[in-house]
């Protein structure tokens, strides 16, 4: 199944996931799934008073594309200009 068909899926920050399932009992489920999905993420199971959410809080990408381009200068410096002109 797909998360869009279990779960609400928002994002009330810029670094951050919110999962709410529609089943509160699929909770655990989920956050398991997305641990196993191996995206770098590390989910978090909040109880509310009346659900369960997920908290995805996204990591800095910048370090982890940094970890991978750190053997290419060339082409790191060529991405990290493109990430300049893009910024604000």
């Amino acid at each position: 199944m797909r998360l869009k068909e279990v779960a609400n899926v928002t994002s009330p920050e810029a670094r951050q996931i919110l999962v709410t399932p529609f089943d509160p009992q699929t909770a655990g489920s989920i956050r398991k799934g997305i641990e196993a999905a191996n995206l770098n993420l590390n989910p978090m199971l909040e109880r509310g008073l009346t659900n369960k959410t997920i908290n995805v809080p996204s990591p800095h990408w910048m370090k982890i594309c940094g970890k991978k381009l750190s053997n290419r200068p060339k082409k790191r410096q060529k991405i990290k200009g493109g990430l300049r002109e893009i910024r604000p």
